[in-house]
């Protein structure tokens, strides 16, 4: 510090002046904002307990949500959580319900052809060894370019090339191009895994009849006394081109997103003869609708409409979709066009359909039903544990789990059904606990005043301190 003639001249070093007060204002901070604490059963204002529908088998459990919780839900669910055993918060997965589609289809099965022998008594027979274990075929498939023939199939399956067990006997095979268009190459066998199969066919080669006819004539006396046909016949051999084992592939995948009805209420529909349009408005429980299926008798119109939708009576009406409904029956022509579809899922409590009627009679609109996403919670599950589904609080954020990117791995796993109880109100709920602190504008508010407090307070301690050095 430098004191110059009778004023008094502070030159203190930057580094040393702002570094204590740099250090007081982040201590400062540091009291005012409170660590994140993890979310608790009394920071959420409902909860439902999860009954398990059946003994836990699975891993993961599934509960599908209800219009009373979306409700009381944001769009993200950021205040929805599930706890076990009342206390413990346990990471979960919401997303759109979709049926598990399973399918069966037939394939080829690699197998190795093995011995073949030619029997007594027109047969044949060789084996086919499946070349991964444990497959079981469903039908032995012959392909061959000859036409009209009929063979008889016996296939027998062994597990180790001695003992034999038949599995069909004496099997038609068969081409009769020469009457119609029918033809059958195909074998069922019983669904069974043998390591070996053997295949027998009897009747293997056939006398067919000469297309050429000789006739002997016998003349007598320089007339012909009589006449003979004579037909020739002549040998094939039955050709084999491939023979293959056939079995049944099963996959498992994902179908098409469910959707449920939902419930609209206080359906309203005025005519604004101004503007030349009819107005219906609806609510819901801010379900994740998806259709809106409009009712009426009216029939052969076509109107253009405009769907909107809001979340409270002082917000903006946000533009949702735009068409033409249309109910036409002439004569055998029937069109009905009175379902509109938004363009993904939206969850709002009101509706409002705009409808055109130009110079035309208003339509008589006696209703509305609407439809969308089944929306379920995943999460993972322990035997003899409780659980609890929480929801309804103030300014939460979205938790970051890594369920979503397991399930990921695993998305058609089966899961353990449960079922919503009853709402319920959560007993000692901190409607200002963690929800109040959440509320960005007050954390601010709080946070300026303080810090303000502690600026004053450490000015007047520096300017104290500056005229105690001056006077000295």
């Amino acid at each position: 510090m430098r004191v110059q003639g009778s004023g008094v001249r502070v030159q203190v070093s930057g580094a040393r002046t702002l570094k204590p007060l740099r250090a007081s204002l982040l201590a400062s901070i540091a009291i005012v904002l409170p660590a994140k604490a993890a979310p608790e059963p009394a920071n959420f204002q409902y909860f439902r307990e999860l009954q398990p529908s059946a003994a836990l088998v699975f891993d993961i459990g599934a509960v599908k949500l209800d219009e009373a919780m979306f409700a009381d839900t944001d769009n993200n669910y950021a205040n929805l959580r599930v706890f076990k055993d009342a206390k413990l918060e346990v990471p979960m997965l919401v997303r759109p319900r979709r049926a598990i589609r399973k399918t069966v289809s037939e394939v080829p099965l690699r197998a190795k052809r093995g011995e073949f022998e030619i029997l007594p008594d027109n047969r044949i027979h060789f084996t086919l060894t499946p070349m991964n274990a444990g497959e079981s075929p469903v039908a032995v498939v012959f392909s061959s370019q000859q036409k009209n023939f009929e063979k008889l199939v016996t296939v027998k399956g062994s597990n180790d090339h001695e003992k034999w067990e038949t599995l069909v006997e004496d099997e038609p095979i068969f081409d009769y191009s020469r009457f119609m268009d029918i033809r059958n190459v195909r074998v069922n066998i019983p669904e069974r895994a043998y390591r070996y199969y053997r295949v027998e066919l009897s009747n293997i080669s056939e006398n067919h009849q000469s297309p050429l006819t000789q006739i002997v004539k016998d003349k007598r006396s320089g007339g012909t006394f009589s006449e003979v046909e004579s037909n020739s016949f002549r040998r094939q051999d039955f050709r084999i081109d491939n023979v293959t084992l056939r079995g049944k592939k099963k996959t498992v995948g994902k179908s098409a997103v469910l959707l449920r009805e939902y419930t609209a209420t206080d359906f309203k529909a005025e005519l604004d003869e101004k503007q030349k349009q009819t107005v219906i408005s609806f609510n819901t429980s801010r379900a994740p609708l998806t259709e809106v299926i409009v009712h009426t008798d009216d029939v052969n119109f076509i109107r253009d409409y405009s769907l909107q939708a809001r979340d409270s009576e002082r917000a903006t009406w946000r533009h949702l979709a735009r068409g033409k409904l249309s109910r036409i029956r002439a004569g055998r022509f029937n069109q009905y066009r009175l379902t509109i579809s938004t363009s993904r899922p939206t969850r709002y409590r009101h509706y409002r359909l705009t409808v055109w009627n130009q110079d035309n009679p208003a339509l008589d609109f006696s209703g509305v039903s609407v439809r969308g996403e089944t929306h379920e919670s995943l999460f993972f599950v322990e035997q003899d544990a409780s659980y609890q589904i929480s929801y309804g609080a103030k300014g939460m954020s979205s938790p970051v789990y890594d369920i979503a990117q397991v399930l990921q791995k695993v998305e058609t796993a089966e899961t353990a059904t449960f079922k919503l109880g009853e709402p319920q109100d959560t007993d000692g709920y901190r409607a200002g606990g963690q929800a109040a602190w959440g509320n960005s504008k007050t954390l601010l508010a709080v946070v300026v005043i303080l810090v303000v407090i502690v600026l004053a307070v450490l000015i007047a301690r520096a300017v104290k301190q500056v005229d105690t050095m001056s006077g000295d």
